[in-house]
């Protein structure tokens, strides 16, 4: 007796289950994950295809040329491939930085994206960025819509060995759902601006960004108009040295009408701070929340696991930055949603002792400041006991604050 094939929705399931899911700690690594897909795709013909879609649905591929071309003609040779792939990195090898790099230009991301038509999530770790060629129009439309953009410091060239080209935005090419860009620009671009190729291509399209540190490419959108202002409308920063307050302040001013939703992490700068006592905290004025009149949504976060051990001088860092904040941020009705998010890295977990009373002041000072608020939750590391967490956030808040329907406590799933 013959039995009926598996349904395809049956083996997706089943393939996916054995991935490296990252939410199940019993998944399978990697490795064995990709072995075992490829020999399933040789199990007979009615599972190739699902097993395909899995194995190519999340590609990484090395920044070298050679292997970039073999890609693509792998891509061009096998579209029913092709169109299972959804996510794709693109990254330098960390133990070649010494070594040139080979650029990415633009004529190959054109021919890469019309491979790839069901592509969503875009990678780009560590890789130098081509200029575009003197005499070709830039496009008049976006050329991909993605869900994600990710840009890991990103470098540039102008010249590919036989012409000199033109700095132009490579964000001008996206509309994406959320951009992440990570990089610390340690120096300005001092005369590039004359190479800027500035065109007739439409602003960036982004809707979510995610700034960690400081990028030069945000500083060439910045010259060529900028993103789309009607389009941003959620800010997440994490400045890693001072100096990048000030753009992030440019940023807030620039784009601050349309943001509803804003995220800050002081970590990194506060840690400096607390090694260079010269350090002053003025740079936190650049960070002016009242260029935001339409926020609706503050989440800001209080990180434990700094270089060295946690103290109380670091917990009254951060009370007196986000009291400072909050106090300029504009006190309209707006602000309905307050997010403080305690994070938690080391072993053993850190103890949760000097930071309620110094957070406590920041509760009381935005119930004061924002009369509108709805809610304040208060999202503690899973790492740490929220029961103890509660009593002892009880014994530095007012019993009013405590039984108010405003704050709500909740354990968090960012770290540990």
């Amino acid at each position: 007796m013959q039995l009926p094939p598996l349904p395809a929705g049956v083996l997706q399931r089943i393939f996916d289950s054995i991935g490296d899911n990252t939410s199940n700690p019993d998944s399978l690594p990697s490795t064995y994950r990709r072995t075992g897909l490829k020999s399933w795709c040789h199990v007979c013909k009615a599972w190739r295809p699902v097993a395909q879609s899995v194995l190519y649905r999340e590609v990484n591929i090395d920044v070298n040329s050679l292997r970039r071309a073999r890609f693509l003609v792998f891509l061009n040779e096998n579209p029913s491939i092709a169109v299972h792939i959804r996510k794709l990195s693109i990254a330098r090898d960390g133990t070649d930085f010494a070594r040139p790099a080979f650029p990415i230009y633009p004529s190959f991301l054109l021919k890469l994206f019309a491979a790839l038509p069901k592509l969503r999530e875009l990678g780009l770790f560590h890789v130098v960025l081509g200029g575009w060629p003197r005499f070709v129009p830039l496009p008049t439309t976006h050329w991909v819509k993605l869900d994600t953009l990710t840009l890991v410091n990103p470098g540039f060239t102008l010249n590919n060995g036989t012409e000199r080209r033109r700095l132009f935005d490579f964000l001008k090419l996206f509309e994406v759902d959320k951009l992440s860009i990570a990089g610390d620009q340690r120096r300005e671009l001092p005369g590039l601006v004359t190479h800027v190729f500035y065109g007739h291509a439409p602003l960036p399209a982004v809707r979510e960004l995610d700034l960690y540190g400081g990028s030069p490419l945000l500083t060439i959108t910045e010259w060529m108009g900028g993103l789309d202002p009607q389009r941003l409308c959620s800010v997440r920063l994490e400045p890693i040295r001072p100096k990048h307050l000030l753009y992030m302040g440019h940023l807030l001013r620039r784009y601050g009408r349309s943001i509803r939703s804003l995220g800050l992490y002081a970590g990194q700068v506060l840690a400096q701070r607390h090694s260079d006592k010269s350090f002053s905290m003025d740079v936190w004025k650049s960070i002016d929340l009242g260029a935001c009149p339409h926020l609706r949504s503050l989440r800001l976060y209080w990180a434990y696991g700094w270089r060295g051990n946690w103290s109380s001088e670091q917990d009254a860092l951060y009370s007196e930055v986000y009291q400072d904040i909050l106090s300029r941020t504009s006190a309209s009705a707006t602000l309905h949603e307050l997010d403080i998010v305690v994070l938690l890295s080391g072993d053993p977990p850190t103890a949760f002792d000097s930071m309620p009373a110094n957070l406590a002041p920041v509760i009381e000072h935005a119930l004061e400041k924002h009369c509108h608020l709805h809610r304040i939750t208060v999202e503690i590391s899973e790492c740490l006991d929220l029961e103890k967490a509660l009593e002892i956030m009880r014994g530095v808040l007012p019993q009013s604050v405590m039984d108010s329907s405003l704050l709500h406590f909740k354990a968090n799933y960012e770290s540990c």
